[in-house]
């Protein structure tokens, strides 16, 4: 199966260091707290939040395993 990749935030880190320090309640504030709750909800080998660094620039990234979830993701939380 491919792997499916949906991005949901993105931010940058004012220090170049190679810990993450994630604000669950901003990020919580721009994705909206019943999408992330839904999204931890998800058995991990269906979904999984994984956060992509690249320098300064960071993006929280919902990575999909199951193309029914997926389905579901949109047919749910889409705009």
């Amino acid at each position: 199966m491919k792997n499916r990749r949906v991005k949901l935030c993105d931010w940058t880190q004012s220090r170049s260091i190679d810990t993450v320090d994630l604000n669950w309640v901003r990020i919580r504030q721009l994705i909206g707290s019943p999408k992330v709750d839904w999204l931890l909800d998800q058995p991990q080998t269906k979904c999984q939040l994984v956060v992509d660094k690249l320098n300064e620039n960071i993006s929280l990234v919902a990575e999909f395993y199951d193309d029914a979830t997926l389905v579901l993701y949109h047919l749910t939380w889409a705009k």
